[in-house]
């Protein structure tokens, strides 16, 4: 779980994920959006057996400078 203080728009190009926003948890397929408003906690995870393919927009500059993790560790990133 983690947040940040900026919007994040993610879809689903390819496979299947779960979101987890607060507390409630849903599956995402392929061709679907997930809109996840600025400072709520989430995460996610590739909920099938194939890889899943994302596209993600934030409304910053860079969502790794301003993420905080709530629980675990940071994914280690590349910034392209």
């Amino acid at each position: 779980m983690h947040k940040h203080t900026v919007e994040e728009t993610m879809l689903v190009l390819e496979g299947t994920v779960w979101v987890q926003l607060d507390t409630e948890r849903t599956t995402v397929c392929a061709n679907h959006t997930v809109i996840i408003p600025a400072g709520t906690p989430h995460a996610w995870g590739n909920d099938g057996h194939e890889p899943a393919k994302l596209l993600w927009a934030f409304a910053g500059p860079n969502p790794f400078d301003d993420s905080t993790y709530l629980e675990g560790d940071p994914p280690k990133h590349r910034v392209s």
